[in-house]
């Protein structure tokens, strides 16, 4: 019966959230989007739960078919899911911060995108990145349409040589970040691009002027 009570199960599903956050503590493992695997399980049980009941309820008023149809409607979004391919994006900055790490010289800056800056801190912190000093480091704010002036801040911090990490990158009216102030960059300041190194889920550009 899924009214049954059966609590080492509910511990068992659980002890990987428990022992996420303590791990994330002793800054061994990152907290953010990767805590959602393991919330997976609670979720499965209350969506499972919520269908019975709104089964249960519709099916005592003979309401048989829009119950059918409401149970179906998880599928298709899985079915949506599978189909798009899965995971839906994925997105990891380590291979990026260790090709900086090895090519980085001290006459250069690495540019982290405002959205990079948690997952970089992470790896640093982790000392992934040691050739990299805290004096070539330049943190992006949020760029998008609405703050132009973000961009002309940014850019001014640059002193010519620079690595530009992205990841995690939003869209603003269709236009993502990184076009836009890579455009900025290139049109209006004059950089040129050395090279690019596209990984899952963002970019590693390297720029002169």
């Amino acid at each position: 019966m899924i009214f049954r009570k059966k609590y080492n199960i509910l511990i068992v599903s659980g002890a990987p959230i428990t022992i996420h956050l303590i791990i994330s503590a002793l800054h061994k493992y990152p907290f953010t989007q990767r805590l959602i695997l393991y919330l997976i399980p609670y979720f499965t049980i209350f969506i499972a739960y919520g269908i019975y009941v709104v089964y249960q309820k519709l099916s005592n008023k003979n309401l048989v078919i829009p119950a059918i149809i409401l149970l179906l409607l998880p599928f298709y979004e899985s079915f949506i899911v599978l189909k798009k391919g899965f995971p839906l994006k994925h997105e990891e900055i380590k291979v990026a911060l260790k090709k900086i790490n090895e090519k980085i010289q001290p006459n250069q800056q690495v540019y982290v995108y405002f959205r990079s800056k948690y997952p970089f801190d992470f790896y640093k912190y982790e000392k992934i990145v040691p050739n990299i000093k805290s004096s070539q480091i330049v943190y992006g704010k949020r760029c998008n349409n609405t703050n132009n002036k973000n961009y002309k801040e940014d850019i001014s911090k640059l002193k010519g040589d620079v690595w530009l990490l992205f990841s995690h990158i939003e869209r603003y009216q269709g236009k993502r970040d990184i076009d836009i102030f890579y455009n900025n960059l290139i049109v209006n300041y004059h950089y040129k691009e050395v090279e690019r190194t596209l990984f899952m889920g963002g970019n590693l550009i390297h720029v002169v002027k």
